[in-house]
């Protein structure tokens, strides 16, 4: 299992769809980057804030279930204003930078910066007869 962070370094060193896609179908059977993609790629799911800092330090590091219970918070609206701020500061510290600039901020921000699309993320998983998509929000 690669780090997330590392998946989407790679995918930002190249702007080759093909490439995008051959990186996205090595790493896409892992449940923890196929819920980051998800989270991050899906319209309909909103973390409610506007401001997310970049870290410049490390902490111990940070997992993924404990990330994913404090961005739920941030979803179902548990967590708002300087409650939300602080829940993201703390999330921020105890994460290494890396982690936390390159993966979670970027789910949180709902940009990836890597050039993959949910469209792009579903082709490929289509592709791999997976039972995976990322669920895509049509204007009527």
């Amino acid at each position: 299992m690669t780090d997330p962070w590392k998946i989407i370094k790679q995918l930002e060193s190249d702007n080759s769809r093909l490439f995008k896609e051959d990186v996205i179908k090595q790493h896409l059977h892992d449940s923890t980057f196929q819920e980051g993609l998800a989270m991050c790629l899906d319209a309909l799911v909103t973390f409610g804030v506007k401001q997310v800092p970049e870290s410049n330090q490390n902490g111990k590091g940070l997992d993924w279930k404990t990330f994913k219970e404090g961005a739920n918070l941030l979803i179902e609206r548990e967590r708002t204003g300087h409650a939300a701020r602080d829940l993201i500061l703390d999330l921020m510290h105890a994460a290494k930078m890396n982690q936390w600039n390159d993966w979670y901020r970027r789910i949180l921000i709902k940009d990836l910066r890597c050039g993959v699309s949910e469209k792009t993320v579903n082709n490929v998983a289509k592709k791999m007869n997976l039972d995976y998509s990322v669920p895509v929000f049509h204007a009527c």
